[in-house]
């Protein structure tokens, strides 16, 4: 199963204030954006989570976000099957355009989707 993790811009941000838990209060109009990083999923026999990623600089195991999102629904599931994800970098990394949100969020759907098609 193929998906597209497209990136997102902020064309408004304005800071309201602190929380007390150190965040900040925010308003904000974000849009997506054309650019998008490619990514492939599908099952595995074995009771892993793979990750593959064209950028060497992206990390592949669990500090991974798609490695969040499949040990994620795997444990919600209870799912002894693995999950091998390859992930096509086009958005650039630490470039503010959201793509490790927007892949986790894309990743967790998906993967959701496969898995409960064939185990739910």
């Amino acid at each position: 199963m193929k998906i597209y993790s497209y990136g997102k811009i902020n064309l408004f941000l304005d800071i309201e204030g602190k929380l007390q838990n150190g965040y900040h209060l925010i308003k904000t109009i974000m849009q997506s954006i054309d650019m998008h990083d490619e990514i492939q999923i599908s099952n595995y026999d074995k009771d892993e989570i793979i990750i593959q990623c064209s950028t060497p600089n992206i990390p592949v195991d669990e500090r991974n976000t798609c490695y969040k999102a499949a040990a994620a629904i795997k444990e919600i599931y209870h799912i002894n099957s693995g999950i091998v994800i390859q992930i096509n970098k086009t958005i650039p990394s630490e470039a503010g355009l959201a793509g490790r949100k927007r892949q986790f969020s894309s990743c967790h759907k998906r993967i959701e989707y496969l898995l409960e098609s064939e185990y739910v």
